[in-house]
């Protein structure tokens, strides 16, 4: 493993890519092959921020339909929308990624 990959967070690979109109493959490259530990703490930071990102949008959701600033709130809540769907990119991206190492075990196991 590279020192970029110690480094990989869901916070970095989510700047690196978020105004890019990038594919799964490209952001699995990015993270590539790594160990279970580091999975399942880029896993386990995925969620957090999903889970943080979908707190958010139903606040905003609330506020927009009470209140003064509701085309504000609406903003804020579309600005969310889209975080959060560049957030699953990441997502699927963990999956490939995990996709590929069981491939390359199933591969020397086979050999």
């Amino acid at each position: 493993m590279t020192d970029i990959q110690h480094e990989t967070t869901i916070a970095t690979l989510y700047a690196e890519f978020v105004w890019k109109r990038v594919s799964v493959e490209e952001i699995a490259d990015r993270i590539g092959i790594v160990d279970r530990d580091t999975y399942l703490r880029l896993k386990t930071e995925w969620k957090a921020r999903y889970r943080e990102i979908s707190d958010e949008i139903r606040q905003a959701k609330l506020l927009r339909r009470s209140g003064d600033e509701k085309s504000y709130w609406q903003s804020k809540r579309e600005t969310l929308r889209f975080q959060a769907r560049k957030t699953m990119l990441l997502r699927t991206a963990l999956t490939v990624v995990a996709r590929r190492h069981w491939e390359a075990h199933r591969k020397l196991a086979a050999a």
